[in-house]
């Protein structure tokens, strides 16, 4: 089953109802566990088009990057005003990956050859995590690339 809401509060509403659900936005790693592994997921939930993850606010002090935000995307909006992220983009993988690549996917997928994790650690980067329940804000050291599994929920 294939699903897709229009707003994250019903994202995040069917996300409690099926914890088991794959979330996709540039399904460049998921594609790669289907062709190769042969995975499949009784639901996937595309959360590429939801306008609450594909902006880019520039503010002063800070920049909000989407996590549903293609990483070619992030490369020309931003338009060299991070320069490590300007150095970083050209190197992670190639330009089709990076049309389809989001930090979001990056991050959430908790891969332990992840590209952008390092980056976002030099820039003292933190996360915004949503639920059903609300949002929160964690360092981007706590989303644990190392281990290969993301910080979905608060440590108990």
């Amino acid at each position: 089953m294939f699903l897709r809401k229009d707003t994250l509060a019903e994202t995040l509403r069917l996300l409690r109802e099926r914890p088991d659900a794959v979330v996709v936005a540039g399904s460049t790693d998921w594609g790669v566990e289907v062709n190769i592994r042969s995975r499949r997921a009784s639901c996937v939930i595309a959360v590429d088009r939801l306008p609450e993850l594909r902006e880019l606010r520039v503010e002063s002090g800070f920049i909000e990057i989407g996590a549903a935000l293609t990483l070619t995307e992030i490369e020309r909006r931003l338009d060299g005003e991070v320069p490590l992220l300007a150095e970083l983009f050209p190197q992670f993988a190639s330009r089709l990956i990076r049309n389809g690549a989001t930090l979001g996917g990056n991050l959430g997928t908790g891969s332990p050859i992840g590209d952008s994790p390092p980056a976002l650690l030099a820039l003292d980067a933190s996360v915004v995590l949503a639920d059903a329940d609300g949002e929160r804000e964690v360092p981007s050291r706590s989303t644990s690339p190392a281990t290969g599994r993301a910080c979905a929920a608060p440590a108990s």
